[in-house]
Parts: C-alpha cells; sequence; structure tokens
C-alpha cells in the first residue's frame, strides 16, 4: 500500500512518480493500492501521475487500486480520465474501512500481495509503502 506525504502538486508529484514501484513485464497481476486519505484536492499534475502510472500497470496485467477515496477526489479522479483506466470498481469511498478495502481488492486476484518498507526519499512529497 502506498500512502503519500506531503504536498503532491507540480514539482512534488514528479517526486512521488519517481518513488513508485516499477513496473516491469514481471510485474504481471501485481496490484498496487494508493491509499488518498485527507486528500480533497490531488491537482492537475498528480491526476497525469495516476494516469500514466495505471496505464503502465495495465499494459503488464497489473491493476492500481485506490482507496480512502472521498468526493472531491472521486469527482477529481472521472473529471480528469483517470477512471477511464482505474476502473470504478477499483476506487474505494473514504468511510470504507482500510483493512475492508485491502481485503475486497484482494478476492479478485490469483497474485498474492506483497508489503514493501517505507522509502525515504527525503522529499515534500515521500512514499510510504506498508
Amino acid at each position: 500500500m502506498l500512502q503519500p506525504y506531503g504536498s503532491l502538486f507540480f514539482a512534488s508529484a514528479s517526486t512521488f512518480e519517481a518513488a513508485l514501484p516499477t513496473v516491469e513485464p514481471t510485474s504481471r497481476d501485481s496490484v498496487v493500492i494508493q491509499r488518498l486519505r485527507g486528500r480533497s484536492d490531488l491537482g492537475g499534475t498528480f491526476m497525469d501521475v495516476l494516469r500514466r502510472y495505471a496505464q503502465s500497470l495495465r499494459a503488464v496485467a497489473c491493476q492500481l487500486v485506490m482507496v480512502s477515496a472521498n468526493e472531491p477526489v472521486i469527482e477529481q479522479l472521472a473529471t480528469t480520465s483517470v477512471l477511464d483506466v482505474v476502473p470504478p470498481d477499483d476506487v474505494h469511498p473514504a468511510d470504507e474501512g482500510v483493512r475492508r478495502t485491502v481485503r475486497r481488492s484482494n478476492q479478485g486476484s490469483a497474485v498474492p500481495r506483497t508489503t514493501g518498507r517505507p522509502s525515504a526519499t527525503g522529499s515534500s512529497a515521500e512514499v510510504s509503502r506498508s
């Protein structure tokens, strides 16, 4: 599960993108869970990052699942065409507990999920992998 910390606008979005797990052909059937807790405005640059990353995941039969998304964020995902790449069923609302969301997203996958360790990038857009 990835949890961004700090600002996700403009240059910070590219720092966040650089910290994302690399997508390779050997990534096949993986699921990346992006936690959006406490976010109400992600900005167009970050939406572009999400769309590109979701497209790269789909190209190798992987998926991006977003959890803790509130209504304004879901509207931004729709407006910026992220929901054209990430199916709405893979965007879980903020009122659903994270454990329940993770359990639900695991049900459809043939590959077990692994967890990474936090990445210390030292930037304002640090990514924590838990």
